[in-house]
Formats: C-alpha cells, structure tokens, sequence
C-alpha cells in the first residue's frame, strides 16, 4: 500500500522526512516500506530492506516503473504515466456497461488525465 508522494527541495530534507515518517509511523506500530527516490543519496540513506525492490540498483534505467496511486512511477527520470489494461473497447458492442466499465479502470485520484476521462464521461453522459 502507497502512503503518499512527498516532494521537497533538497536532499537533506528529503533523508530528514523519511527518518521522521519512519519514526512517526513506528511510534504507532506501522513499518514504512517500497520507499524509492530519483536521488542517489537518499537512496543509499535507506536501508535496504525498506527500499522498493525496484529501485535497488536501477537509477537510469527507463523501465524502472513503481505502481503508486493508481499510476506508474518512474523515479530516475521522475515522471508519471497511466497504463490501462484489459479494455473491452468493441465497436460492435459499445454500450453502456462496457462504457462504465472501462471508465471505471481509469483511476486518477490526483486529476492529472482530467481532460480523457471528462470526455469518457461525456460520451457516457449522452449514451443515457
């Protein structure tokens, strides 16, 4: 489970938020994991076995995705895409449910795909 997203401007602050968010959820018995950074020193700050498995030793790799709110990640070049998988886009067969559906897989909690997904609504809106 992805906690959040935090940005700040330096490298210091990035190595201090993490140790306090570790400290902060271990007082309440919580154990923060899969933590991964497009900086090289705070990746060497955390330990190993909280780091996310793909961001080990893949700095500058272009493959290096992470899932996270609902969207990959990619932290080396730090930047988002949305994949959307198993669409059962049919002409032949464009109705309502299958519209719901597949708008339903479209998950953007941040808004960032806000203009595709308003027109998916749309279209649903004047299928009714």
């Amino acid at each position: 489970m992805n906690v959040g997203l935090p940005s700040v401007q330096t490298e210091q602050q990035a190595i201090s938020l993490q140790c306090q968010l570790q400290d902060l959820f271990a007082s309440g018995g919580f154990k923060l994991q899969e933590w991964d950074s497009n900086s090289t020193e705070v990746l060497n700050s955390i330990p190993q076995e909280i780091r996310s498995s793909r961001s080990t030793s893949k700095l500058g790799d272009s493959d290096n995705f992470v899932k996270i709110l609902g969207m990959e990640y990619n932290s080396s070049q730090d930047y988002f895409r949305f994949s959307i998988a198993d669409l059962s886009i049919n002409q032949s067969h464009l109705i309502e449910r299958n519209v719901l559906s597949d708008s339903s897989k479209i998950f953007d909690p941040l808004g960032l795909i806000a203009c595709v997904t308003i027109v998916v609504k749309i279209i649903f809106q004047q299928l009714w």
